[in-house]
């Protein structure tokens, strides 16, 4: 939804105080780095803790999301 107020628009990017805005899950952390860097996205925090993978990118308004790929079990 866009921003219509101005205390809204004030907000744009900082909606989540600087936590990420959500966590998406994939099956290849690396793949999707690929594919996002592909199409112009800002990637960066790449990091591996033993199984898991994960990376930030930020979405048009700024908004930081991760991209995790957690351990097989």
């Amino acid at each position: 939804m866009p921003a219509t107020t101005t205390r809204e628009r004030e907000l744009i990017g900082r909606q989540c105080g600087g936590q990420p805005l959500l966590v998406l899950y994939t099956g290849d952390v690396q793949q999707t780095g690929r594919r996002l860097r592909g199409h112009g996205v800002r990637v960066w925090d790449e990091r591996e803790d033993g199984e898991s993978r994960s990376l930030h990118f930020a979405d048009l308004y700024g908004n930081v999301i991760v991209a995790a790929q957690p351990p097989v079990l």
